[in-house]
């Protein structure tokens, strides 16, 4: 695991051997989550490095709520909002709010004016989780990320 003789508490900030990709690897180890191989993680992908860093910043109680295997708890909302938000801003139509990106069409009015979901046709960019608890890009779906908190877009991978 790279850490040496160190002793790792459950929330201890790992030092990383290499890179955000590596940090993220290693808390995913530390915690006992279990980690795809290979990890698709570049780092030169600025999606990619953020989930990466929001990954290897977090609690294990999150880490392990959101891979589903901690089923009677629920990742914090700070963990969903920095993985969503890597995704970028949308900004409501009335100027009073920024939501996640990835929220737009989601099924869900996440904009007090409704705008986000407004003009939402059925698309194949979006893939959604076996447990309708969201909709993800298509592209994060088999990425070595579990978005979903069921798991279900890295099943079957």
């Amino acid at each position: 695991m790279g850490c040496g003789s160190e002793t790792i508490t459950e929330d201890a900030p790992i030092q990383p051997s290499g890179g955000i990709c590596d940090a993220a690897v290693e808390r995913l180890e530390a915690c006992g989550v279990p980690v795809s191989e290979p990890f698709d993680c570049d780092p030169t992908v600025e999606q990619q490095a953020c989930q990466a860093d929001c990954l290897a910043n977090a609690s294990c109680d999150d880490l392990t709520a959101a891979t589903d295997r901690a089923p009677s708890t629920e990742a914090s909302e700070d963990f969903w909002r920095c993985v969503y938000g890597c995704a970028g801003q949308y900004e409501c139509a009335d100027g009073q709010d920024q939501i996640p990106a990835v929220w737009v069409c989601d099924g869900e009015t996440d904009c007090a004016d409704g705008s986000d979901e407004e003009n939402c046709e059925p698309s194949d960019a979006w893939f959604e989780c076996t447990d309708d608890s969201d909709a993800i890009p298509s592209d994060w779906v088999c990425d070595g990320t579990p978005d979903c908190l069921d798991g279900s877009d890295e099943a079957d991978c």
